[in-house]
């Protein structure tokens, strides 16, 4: 009887299936092995770098024979840059790897099914299909490095000229926002910061540099807008973590997001999904399954800019809506405010969780065979309960 493959064996086998994440699923002497930037079906050779009792990583050495979802990535740093982790999948394939991550997800921890099985959608377009991106700039011995981190370390930067699956308009200004970066840097100046980059349709390019000192963002952004011709806001990015903080006196660059029948503001700091079809898809399919009616009241818990919440108070839904971002919730006032100046029923906006008394505002999912909301009425009324959000289809951006 063959000794159990150990850290540092080399091991042989066939990948059964895709885990959450990217990584495949194989199986040598019985051991769950997972291994990145490998398919179904492919025959590999691994060598095990982290071991654990039931399971183990494993870094893939050779693809002895491919699988037939494997393709060519489109991405010429894909496998090195870490944004990406299944280009190399067929779309199909990814669709289903999505769909089936979900399905386990409930499998494994609500330990119940879904039924029927998630099928994931196509997107409305695999590539340039992200409005934003965040790239980490850095000062090398060779110059400015504009780029993302590396999959297998973290700590470095692989260096980018254009993102395919970022907008075309957002990757023709990288090159000019970099050269104003590398012009603009001082040998006192940090020697790393972050460059966010947001392409909306139609709302051209705009652009934010942050750094731990915020008057070498503010300088850095005054040089990269004169070379790339967009406007540059600036603010702090603290290396040991946290988000992306506009300075107090920085211009709060703004644009505009359509939604069926509503335009809203959306500010360069709040949050907006990177992929806008997929996004549409999500609020459709929310709206759909909440069918709240005129005169019922609604809490929006997480409601960013308030895509949902206004578009429920346009059909003459009671809406309060709970946002803990500033900025975000600066948005959500104004687009509130534009509802009502169209003669719609009015509806509340919180910058933080409204305070009920004793009441206890709970927002629930119970997964199940299909998933339930209870939300108890912070107004006095009766507890609202809210069943049938079923998930037949889910859509994914490929790539």
């Amino acid at each position: 009887m063959s000794d159990p493959p150990r850290e540092g064996s080399i091991v042989e086998a066939r990948v059964e299936r895709m885990a959450y994440g990217g990584d495949g699923v194989a199986r040598p002497d019985g051991l769950v092995v997972f291994v990145p930037w490998t398919a179904p079906g492919d025959r590999i050779r691994a060598t095990l770098v982290e071991r654990r009792a039931s399971w183990a990583r494993a870094r893939l050495d050779e693809v002895l024979e491919e699988g037939p979802d494997r393709v060519a990535p489109g991405c010429p740093v894909f496998g090195v840059c870490g944004g990406c982790q299944i280009q190399h999948l067929s779309p199909p394939a990814q669709r289903s790897a999505k769909a089936r991550a979900v399905a386990d997800a409930f499998e494994r921890i609500a330990r119940r099914a879904l039924e029927p099985e998630p099928v994931c959608e196509a997107a409305a377009e695999p590539w340039h299909y992200r409005q934003r991106v965040v790239l980490t700039w850095r000062r090398t011995a060779e110059g400015l490095a504009l780029g993302f981190h590396a999959a297998e370390d973290p700590t470095a930067v692989v260096p980018i000229h254009a993102c395919p699956i970022f907008a075309e308009a957002g990757n023709r200004a990288l090159g000019p926002l970099c050269r104003g970066l590398a012009v603009g840097l001082e040998p006192d100046d940090p020697g790393e910061g972050r460059l966010m980059i947001r392409a909306l349709p139609g709302e051209g390019v705009q652009a934010g540099v942050f750094a731990p000192d915020v008057e070498a963002a503010r300088r850095l952004a005054g040089l990269a807008a004169a070379q790339a011709g967009v406007p540059v806001t600036w603010g702090t990015w603290k290396s040991e973590g946290g988000p992306l903080s506009l300075a107090a006196d920085a211009p709060r660059l703004e644009a505009r997001f359509d939604y069926r029948e509503l335009n809203l503001r959306v500010g360069f700091d709040s949050f907006l999904q990177a992929d806008l079809d997929a996004a549409e898809a999500l609020y459709d399919a929310a709206l759909e399954a909440l069918h709240a009616e005129p005169g019922e009241s609604v809490i929006d818990g997480y409601a960013g800019i308030g895509v949902v919440a206004c578009h429920l108070a346009s059909k003459g839904v009671k809406v309060t809506a709970v946002e803990a971002h500033p900025g975000a919730a600066s948005d959500l006032r104004a687009n509130a405010a534009r509802v009502l100046a169209a003669g719609r029923p009015p509806s509340s906006a919180h910058s933080r969780l409204p305070q009920f008394g004793r009441r206890l505002v709970l927002l629930w999912c119970k997964a199940s065979k299909n998933l339930s909301a209870l939300a108890l009425s912070p107004f006095g009324g009766p507890a609202r309960a809210y069943h049938g959000f079923r998930m037949p289809r889910l859509r994914a951006s490929c790539w």
